[in-house]
């Protein structure tokens, strides 16, 4: 793994944690690191995985993990009564990689 990988799961841990408080999440879950685990994967994804490693991909991550976490929250209200999963991640991954590769500010490769 490379600095910025951990980097990208340090902050999705962090966003995990402090914005499901915020938001005012159920505590069990969040103990249980129920709201870490997708941020933690869509951060790297977004900002270490997919797209060219630069500022504008980790400002893009920070915001993809917190979408995740506001995803996460609503689906599992949604869906938590009929018994189905939540997928948070797989729904903001493909969401931000489609908008980012649509957009020209973020799929032509930087001037140099």
């Amino acid at each position: 793994m490379s600095l910025r990988g951990a980097l990208m799961a340090a902050g999705g841990t962090v966003i995990g944690v402090v914005f499901p408080i915020i938001l005012g999440a159920n505590q069990g879950m969040i103990e249980m690191g129920l709201y870490s685990f997708n941020p933690v994967l869509t951060m790297m994804t977004v900002g270490w995985v997919f797209l060219k490693p630069d500022g504008r991909s980790a400002a893009l991550a920070v915001l993809a993990g917190i979408l995740t976490v506001v995803c996460q929250a609503g689906l599992t209200s949604f869906l938590a009564p009929i018994g189905l999963p939540t997928l948070p991640f797989v729904l903001t991954m493909w969401m931000f990689l489609f908008a980012a590769g649509m957009s020209k500010y973020w799929s032509e490769p930087a001037a140099e």
